[in-house]
């Protein structure tokens, strides 16, 4: 066949595929359409219902809207694999896709379906298990993999037995998309997550791995996986599922993902906000009425020494179980929270939590809700709920202490003691968290525990740059290039001129690069001025394009080019530590937390690092 029959061949397969994507989209209008009337339907017509009719009524309206939003993602990517086979038992042949959601009028099923799992499979064959147990059996004889965004192609490959891969078509990818990982590559990995998405969902499991993974993704997708699959749904309502986070950053990204994955309702919330929920701790620190509020810090105390010493007396006491009563925590708070200059930290909230739940011996919640008065006016009321929960993910659990998710695994239900664990041991930024399975009371290994080899964040540049300062790290086939690691001197003449070359550097960085830049600092001071400076520096959407964060504060973010800065010597330096009398066993654990730090700092980088100061990083990580 000629140079020229394949390209029409390609053109024709393209033609094809657009024709049933333009299929499936007027499909989709005409269920939106009908649909529509349904999800529409006036409350003045449900109450006029019988009273046993107007919760199915209730139910059928929500569940239209929640298809509305599935059918609107549909019309932008309808599906994003097709696969034709033939089954062994009868010998007869199908073309099914695979999309976000379903639409069997079209042949169109979900990701989390159980057939779903061919389109990881090579041509040849393959086999599957139904919900009741039965394994079907066939051979995929063709398999096509697209790319559709807002109903455009952008890539399209296909396979069969007996034929390699063939691209049919690609669009010239801009330099954004180039950053990712070619689809050879994606497919790859993609086999081996299904597996672990669908995984048996009873008990406790582990995605570990190091930054740029994709192991939050992964978890997430589990948790899409559990709440949607036919033989697990009735197991997890999405509103007994919770989502522990770090931040209200990664809250908000969180909270974005999943409806895109199909999910929603389900709680996202950091440890704090959980805590304070349970505490109640604006009512302790008096509520509106005095208009004051028990402030969080990452670290209590007025300086470092003073930090380092009531960190180790505090845990020391958490350890041995030195807690107190529930009546004299709440004086405390209060007292926390009548000093402006003071607040409560991680370890508070703990040893808070601890004896709320050695009080009560559960943790419950307080829920305002509406009910008709005896003259029809609505009366807000308030219950209690005892916490019980099917499924809970911790992201960036080595952040935790083993005291803080014990508590945390108290809220399980035991029939599921489904948990997910997401993050990495070395990955640890403050002292007293987790170190080992057994800390908890876990034993995990062998299919419970999941480990992530490859990065695909960065470039192969950073990464090599970090395997040279000594951290471990695969660097995999295919992984985007980059720049070289800069290193750029500030200071030289004067050492107070080093934040203003500094914000010079940054400043050209702005004017030159496209992207989001992140400005890392050990400490708060090394970039306060830093982030003063900048706070008007916004991009052309009115987005901040310089985020200013210490490492500790970095974690679960990536930046497309990241300035490491008040790189100096000493700035590792544990001496102080020594000096202030603390014990070895706090010191040699900082010592191990400074170096997880760092490795967090650098593997923030997608496309660009720079690391700026007075001396090279190498040298002094070296000392």
């Amino acid at each position: 066949m000629t140079t020229q029959d394949t390209n029409a061949d390609k053109k024709s397969l393209l033609e094809s595929l657009r024709q049933k994507i333009a299929e499936v989209q007027q499909r989709v209008v005409a269920e939106r359409t009908r649909i529509n009337e349904l999800a529409l339907k006036p409350l003045s017509e449900i109450r006029s219902m019988l009273p046993e009719d107007q919760t199915t009524a209730m139910r059928l309206r929500g569940n239209a809207q929640w298809r509305l939003q599935e059918l609107e993602q549909m019309n932008k990517s309808p599906f994003f694999t097709k696969c034709d086979i033939t089954y062994e038992k009868t010998g007869k042949s199908r073309a099914v896709y695979f999309g976000k959601h379903q639409f069997t009028e079209e042949n169109i099923y979900s990701w989390v379906a159980p057939i779903a799992a061919i389109r990881f499979e090579q041509p040849g064959p393959v086999s599957y298990k139904l919900p009741r147990g039965v394994i079907e059996k066939g051979t995929l004889e063709k398999k096509d993999s697209y790319m559709i965004v807002d109903g455009q192609v952008l890539f399209y490959a296909t396979e069969a037995v007996g034929s390699p891969r063939d691209l049919i078509y690609q669009e010239h990818f801009s330099a954004k998309r180039q950053g990712f990982m070619l689809p050879e590559i994606v497919s790859v990995m993609e086999k081996a997550q299904d597996q672990v998405i669908r995984a048996h969902h009873i008990g406790a499991f582990v995605i570990s791995g190091p930054a740029g993974s994709g192991k939050t993704t992964l978890a997430l997708h589990r948790v899409a996986y559990l709440v949607q699959a036919p033989d697990t749904a009735e197991k997890y309502p999405r509103n007994s599922v919770i989502v522990f986070v770090q931040d209200n950053g990664t809250k908000e990204y969180f909270s974005h993902l999943l409806p895109e994955l199909g999910i929603t309702n389900v709680k996202i919330t950091t440890f704090y906000e959980w805590a304070s929920e349970i505490l109640q701790l604006d009512e302790i620190a008096g509520g509106d009425e005095s208009d004051r509020s028990i402030r969080y810090v990452p670290r209590r105390g007025a300086d470092e020494n003073e930090r380092n010493r009531l960190e180790y007396d505090r845990l020391q006491k958490l350890r041995a179980q030195e807690i107190p009563t529930w009546t004299e925590t709440k004086a405390f708070l209060k007292k926390q929270s009548a000093e402006s200059s003071s607040g409560i930290d991680r370890i508070d909230l703990t040893i808070a939590l601890s004896a709320y739940f050695n009080h009560h011996k559960k943790f419950e919640t307080k829920h305002a809700y509406m009910t008709p008065g005896r003259d029809g006016e609505l009366i807000q009321k308030t219950r209690r709920n005892r916490l019980k929960y099917s499924l809970m993910v911790v992201d960036e659990f080595q952040n935790y202490m083993p005291e803080q998710l014990r508590l945390l695994n108290a809220c399980i239900d035991p029939e599921t003691q489904s948990t997910v664990y997401v993050g990495d041991m070395a990955q640890q930024v403050y002292p007293g968290t987790i170190r080992s399975w057994a800390d908890i009371g876990l034993a995990m290994g062998g299919d419970r525990e999941v480990r992530l080899h490859k990065v695909y964040r960065n470039t192969r540049q950073i990464l090599e740059y970090i395997r040279k300062l000594g951290y471990s790290v695969e660097i995999p086939e295919g992984l985007k290039q980059g720049p070289e690691v800069s290193e750029v001197s500030v200071g030289k003449n004067d050492s107070s001129d080093a934040i203003k070359e500094t914000i010079e550097h940054i400043e050209a960085l702005l004017k030159t690069k496209q992207g989001i830049i992140g400005v890392i600092g050990k400490t708060a001071e090394d970039v306060s001025e830093i982030k003063k400076h900048f706070a008007e520096a916004n991009g052309a959407a009115g987005e901040p394009r310089i985020h200013a964060v210490t490492m500790a504060e970095s974690q679960g973010v990536e930046f497309d080019i990241v300035c490491i800065v008040g790189v100096r010597e000493g700035m590792f330096s544990l001496e102080h530590l020594a000096a202030a009398g603390m014990p070895q066993e706090f010191i040699d654990e900082r010592r191990r937390i400074e170096r997880d730090l760092l490795y967090v700092a650098l593997t923030r980088a997608i496309s660009e690092m720079h690391l700026v100061g007075s001396c090279a990083l190498d040298m002094m990580v070296q000392k």
